[in-house]
C-alpha cells in the first residue's frame, strides 16, 4: 500500500529526513523490513520507524514527532505512513472491508498548503462539552467514534462527519475537503482510552 501511495503522487516528494509508519493497534510480529523498503523508496535517505498500538491516535502521534523534530532543527522534510488493515485484532468483520492507507507530508513548497497544529491530548468522558480546536467558522472533520458519542454536531462549525473505520479515514477525508484559505480541525475519538485527538490546519497568512 505505501508503494502504491509513492507511484500515485501528482508531484514528486522532496528529499525526506524521516519517515513514520502509523499503526492503529500493535504489530503482533515486529520486523524492520516495511519501513526500510519504504525509505529506500523515498527521495533522500530517511530514517524511518514506527508508532503502534495507540488506535485512531496513531497517526497524530506521529505527526507531533515530525512537528516536534523538525521545530528541533532534527529534520526538514517527513512523511507520515498511516494504515489500516482488515486483517484487524479488534474490528468486527462487517467493517473489515478492504486495506486503506494514506501518506501525510511535511512540505513547504506547496502553495497551496495549510500551517499544521497538533493540539494537546485531552482525556474527556463527556463529550457533551468538548474544548474544540480552532475558530468559529472552521470545517471540523470528525471520525466516526467521536461522531457517534457527540450527539450533535457544533452549530459554528461546518460539519463533516467520517463514518469509515479506522486511523486513516479522517485524514482521507481532509484530502477531500482541503481547502488553504480555511481553518480546519480534524478529529477523532479513541473510546478505549478516552482520548479526544485533534490537528488543527490554519492558512499560512494566520
Amino acid at each position: 500500500m505505501g508503494e502504491g501511495l509513492l507511484t500515485d503522487l501528482e508531484r514528486p516528494l522532496p528529499h525526506l529526513d524521516l519517515i513514520i509508519l502509523a499503526y492503529a493497534e500493535p504489530d503482533i510480529t515486529v520486523a524492520e523490513v516495511a519501513g526500510c523498503y519504504l525509505a529506500d523508496l523515498c527521495p533522500g535517505t530517511p530514517t524511518g520507524f514506527s508508532v503502534s498500538g495507540s488506535g485512531v491516535g496513531a497517526p497524530f502521534t506521529a505527526l507531533r514527532i515530525l512537528q516536534a523534530a523538525r521545530a528541533a532543527g532534527e529534520i526538514g522534510d517527513g512523511a507520515v505512513f498511516a494504515f489500516d488493515q482488515s486483517a484487524s485484532l479488534y474490528r468486527a468483520k462487517a467493517d473489515a472491508e478492504r486495506d486503506c492507507a494514506v501518506l501525510l507530508t511535511i512540505d513547504d513548497r506547496d502553495p497551496d498548503r495549510l500551517v499544521l497544529e497538533i493540539q494537546p491530548e485531552i482525556q474527556i468522558d463527556d463529550l457533551t462539552d468538548i474544548p474544540f480546536a480552532g475558530p468559529p467558522g472552521a470545517r471540523f472533520i470528525a471520525g466516526r467514534e467521536l461522531t457517534e458519542r457527540l450527539g450533535s454536531a457544533p452549530s459554528d462549525r461546518t460539519w463533516t462527519p467520517v463514518v469509515t473505520p479506522g486511523c486513516t479515514a479522517i485524514w482521507a477525508a481532509l484530502a477531500a475537503h482541503w481547502s488553504p484559505e480555511q481553518h480546519i480541525v480534524v478529529a477523532e475519538y479513541d473510546c478505549v482510552d478516552q482520548i479526544l485527538y485533534q490537528a488543527l490546519l490554519s492558512p499560512v497568512s494566520e
